[in-house]
């Protein structure tokens, strides 16, 4: 398990990101595509 920063409704927060079913976490190479979806960025912010 590792985190990573993202900026969400005017406020910094950590997202836990998830290794894979062999342990590989999403910013690594050889991790499966579905969990290196956990990295992409989400516009959180449009509610402020």
């Amino acid at each position: 398990m590792t985190f990573k920063q993202y900026r969400e409704m005017g406020r910094d927060v950590l997202r836990v990101l998830l290794p894979d079913e062999d342990g590989i976490l999403p910013t690594e190479e050889n991790c499966d595509e579905y969990y290196k979806i956990q990295l992409d960025d989400y516009d959180f912010d449009s509610n402020d």
